[in-house]
């Protein structure tokens, strides 16, 4: 079945404390002809809210069905464990919710988001969790409208607050007050900009009059992406023109701020496109990986990243690379846009719990879950810089491994798109790589990339092609130029920088920069000197790349560096590099590090002048037993050293091994912890599902209720004398009225009917009583009272709502007067046939006695009666004219053809005719009477 329906459709989400939301929002005027679908976490038992909404707002509600259409003025309920979704022709779908963590309402939204686009509607209602939030990114990212309650409306705000939080919302709003605005909307969502208005320039009038109030320019945009931005917010406003707008604009600042948020379209999501970032991991950072020297940073810049989605996918891609990779590489990604609260979401990286479902399971141990929220582990929020950023207009950042810039260029206009073009090939170093959206290409630019793959949007930076940066202008007006001279003229090293750089290379020794674990952070000048290249995988462990002979003095000048936080100068020890033996001089210094707030060693290691020993030295024959002594001393001595120095580092590995089982442990318990928050998450859920049957309850306990006033108002006043039997034919209930039948009180429920006597006379009350619950076909009687009042008795059979029989309903109705009156009738009627029956005796006298012939005839001219006179002419006798014409009869045809013209004009004309005519030799007068019926 084809759905014809071309109105906006309304989507409703609620949850616990959402159906008296719902109520106040659909029983507000005014009424729309709009389709409605509302969505809920309804639990598996049976579900009475169609039959609240039904008996309390004007809409037809139905459930929601497999394959039904939209109807304007129609609400449909998904049913209970099920979530909507709709089919290519815009008819229903339902699939079935196999547990609370699904989100029904998140897929119900995404999937009105992507069928109806423009014309979705998102409502978000009162309820617990974050449901909802992710759709409405879709139904935003289509174009649609997101409209959510009021939070300090609400019995549970967190749906709708989590919404709020994404950032994409268009109205914050109370119950009541939603339809009006989604009239509106719908009203001027047909209208367009008026024409008049575009002639007039009024749209870049707004513009200007939007960049001086918020700062904020949009003039690099296409006209038709600020076009359908304008008629969305006039849509919302009731407004129809343009100028209406604008004067609007400076009367309301914050209509000035909610154009912004509008134009700036913030949607985005973790791993949104998957197969682009599998292309990106294994095409592009993974090769990357591969060959960057391990002392380099990766750089990566996320342009328009609203609220970090992208760019803690960028990280988890890269931090998953390195350690799958074992490369000890350091990353960094500028994540900026010019959304202040985006990036302040950004930078404190926690999300709502559903979002975690676009987060492949293999990146989850990036991420802590929070009760109904997840948040980013310090190993990707450290590597993440979050800063405001226009990306048109404000200088670029440069030596770029890579650049994300998705899903921005399509807004903006040609000119604009090939000049940021320029910018992202300046910030881009040689053969770094830019990652574009799906719907976005690069034309004109396109000498200066080459395209690694159309179907991914990857293209790299050609070498041959020499870039500048582009002018950065806003409004027209070139910005920061003084800064772009700064930055262009710093191309170039100065002659302070030139200088610097040969001192150091002339005068300054061979350094290492070491954490407190006393693994390499950066190397200065020739470290060859006193480092060695070990076979197997790389490491940045100082002791494992010492050359021979220096690991005691080093270890002990570093030990008393970072426990004393003092320097050391100038201590002397041996190294063995290509079987010599040289001598050095160590110096270690205490270095304090701002990002990381913690104490560095700086080590220092220079080579003695002359400094190589020779192997063989003279000494004087009475020394040389002395020094023997001496040399095999010290050589135990440094057994003993060397000994002591292995059982510290097994020492040191054990205690290492420690502390890795206690991560293991620590990830155990956090894994324990994750179930726990899944089975509270679950709670919550059946919690809100139970606070949403309960509030559907209370309303159904209030419509019991006045049902039940009203069937105790109908039973106390009614003259029927009615008794509700079980299938015992036990007393349930009874009417006042049947006490004067029975002499039932209140104190007789529940006993048998038939310890009672009643003065009425029905002696087959019992045993029609059984035929009807057996046939359960209704019976009735006349019965007579002792007092002479007559009764109708009916027996029906008691049905419940479910259409089951478990019982009787036994009435009786006073039909005395009744009774009396066809007693009454009956003796008229006799005594009238009495009169009637003498009259026709006195008639059929008089007609027999008469001296005339009288005879009647029926419309075919056949007699029907003639008197004794007619015999006595004819001769014949009556039965022998009666059934018969005048031509049977063998009348004369002369005759004949007379009467029968007087009879037919008698019967045409309804008046008394006359005929003369001769017969048997005699002369007659006729006068032919027509006779009516009554």
């Amino acid at each position: 079945m084809k759905d014809d329906y071309k109105g906006v459709v309304i989507g409703i989400g609620a949850s616990a404390g959402g159906i008296p939301a719902l109520l106040t929002m659909l029983k507000a005027k005014p009424s729309l002809q709009c389709a409605f679908i509302v969505v809920s976490h309804l639990g598996e038992a049976r579900s009475h809210l169609v039959e609240t909404l039904a008996s309390a707002v004007s809409y037809r509600v139905e459930w929601a069905s497999y394959g039904r259409s939209l109807e304007p003025g129609t609400v449909l309920v998904s049913p209970p464990q099920q979530t909507v979704e709709f089919s290519e022709d815009g008819t229903l779908k339902l699939r079935p919710v196999e547990k609370p963590a699904m989100f029904p309402i998140d897929s119900f939204f995404q999937s009105l988001g992507e069928r109806f686009g423009k014309r979705a509607l998102a409502v978000v209602l009162s309820g617990g969790g974050s449901d909802g939030s992710n759709g409405v990114r879709t139904v935003k990212q289509k174009e649609g409208l997101v409209i959510v309650q009021e939070p300090d409306t609400c019995e549970f705000p967190d749906m709708p607050c989590n919404s709020i939080r994404t950032g994409i919302v268009d109205e914050i709003l109370a119950p009541g007050q939603i339809l009006e605005v989604i009239q509106g909307y719908d009203r001027n969502r047909h209208l367009g900009l008026p024409p008049v208005d575009l002639e007039e320039g009024r749209m870049d009038s707004i513009l200007q009059k939007l960049y001086r109030l918020t700062g904020h320019d949009f003039s690099c945009y296409k006209p038709a992406t600020i076009g359908r931005r304008l008629e969305r917010r006039m849509g919302l406003l009731s407004i129809d023109t343009l100028k209406a707008y604008e004067q609007r604009l400076e009367e309301d600042q914050t209509e000035a701020q909610k154009l912004v948020h509008e134009l700036r379209i913030g949607v985005t999501s973790f791993f949104r496109d998957p197969e682009i970032w599998d292309h990106l991991a294994s095409e592009i950072l993974g090769p990357l990986v591969d060959e960057r020297d391990w002392r380099s940073v990766l750089r990566v810049w996320v342009t328009a990243c609203s609220s970090g989605e992208e760019a803690y996918t960028v990280a988890c891609l890269l931090a998953d690379l390195l350690e799958s990779k074992e490369r000890p590489l350091n990353f960094q990604v500028f994540a900026t846009d010019i959304d202040g609260d985006a990036l302040a979401r950004g930078r404190e990286g926690v999300y709502t719990i559903n979002l975690l479902s676009d987060v492949p399971e293999r990146f989850h141990r990036y991420f802590e879950i929070e009760d109904s929220h997840f948040r980013a582990r310090d190993v990707l929020r450290d590597r993440i810089l979050f800063s405001s950023h226009n990306l048109i207009t404000d200088p670029p950042f440069s030596n770029l491994d890579l650049v994300c810039c998705r899903n921005f260029l399509i807004y903006l206009s040609r000119s604009t798109q090939d000049r940021l073009m320029g910018i992202l090939h300046y910030a881009l170093q040689a053969d770094g790589v830019l990652v574009l959206g799906t719907s976005e290409s690069i034309s004109e630019a396109g000498a200066r990339f080459t395209n690694l793959s159309t179907k991914h949007r990857t293209y790299r930076k050609n070498k041959g092609v020499r870039g500048s940066l582009p002018a950065l202008t806003s409004l027209g007006h070139e910005v920061r130029i003084d800064e772009i001279q700064r930055l262009s003229s710093r191309q170039q090293p100065t002659f302070d920088e030139m200088v610097t750089s040969t001192l150091i290379r002339a005068f300054v020794p061979a350094t290492v920069l070491l954490n407190q674990d006393y693994r390499i952070l950066y190397h200065q000048g020739d470290t060859d000197l006193f480092l060695t290249s070990p076979r197997g995988l790389p490491t940045n462990e100082l002791f494992s790349l010492l050359r021979p002979g220096l690991a005691p003095t080093v270890r002990d000048v570093l030990d008393t560096v970072r426990d004393s936080k003092s320097e050391v100068r100038d201590r002397a020890a041996r190294l063995k590099k290509d079987e010599t033996l040289s001598r050095v001089q160590l110096s270690a210094f205490p270095v304090h590090s701002k990002q990381t707030e913690e104490t560095l060693i700086a080590l220092s290691v220079r080579r003695e002048v002359s400094s190589e020993l020779s192997a063989e030295v003279d000494i004087p024959e009475e020394h040389q037993r002395l020094v023997q002594q001496l040399s095999e001393e010290l050589a135990l001595t440094r057994r003993e050293l060397e000994q002591a120095l292995e059982q510290s580092s097994t020492t040191y590995d054990a205690l290492r091994a420690n502390n890795e089982e206690m991560l293991s442990m620590n990830e155990e318990l956090q894994a324990s912890n994750e179930e726990l928050e899944t089975h509270k998450e679950e709670l919550q859920a059946l919690n809100e599902e139970l606070s949403t049957v309960n509030s559907e309850l209370r309303d159904y306990v209030g419509r019991l209720e006045d049902a039940n006033n009203d069937l105790s108002n109908f039973v106390s006043g009614s003259d029927v004398a009615t008794l509700f039997l079980d299938s015992d034919l036990s007393i349930r209930q009874f009417t006042p009225a049947i006490e004067g039948i029975y002499g039932i009180s209140e104190s007789d429920l529940g006993r048998q009917l038939s310890v009672f006597s009643s003065p009425v006379k029905d002696p087959e009350l019992f045993e029609e009583a059984s035929a009807v619950l057996t046939d359960l076909q209704r019976r009735e009687a006349t019965v007579e009272r002792d007092d002479g009042r007559w009764f109708l008795r009916r027996i029906s059979p008691y049905r419940t709502q479910e259409g089951q029989v478990e019982g009787l309903v036994l009435t009786y109705s006073d039909i005395t007067e009744l009774v009396r009156a066809q007693k009454a009738l009956a003796e008229q009627a006799q005594s009238l046939e009495l009169t009637v029956e003498e009259r026709t005796r006195e008639l059929n006298s008089i007609l027999e006695n008469a001296p005339d012939v009288i005879a009647r005839f029926d419309r075919e001219l056949r007699h029907i009666f003639v008197n004794a006179k007619a015999e006595k002419i004819t001769g014949l006798k009556k039965e022998d004219f009666i059934g018969k014409t005048n031509v049977e009869l063998g009348w004369p045809e002369e005759l004949n053809r007379l009467w029968a013209e007087k009879m037919h004009e008698v019967f045409e004309s309804g008046e008394v005719v006359d005929a003369a005519f001769d017969f048997f030799d005699k002369s007659f007068l006729a006068r032919i009477v027509p006779e009516f019926n009554d």
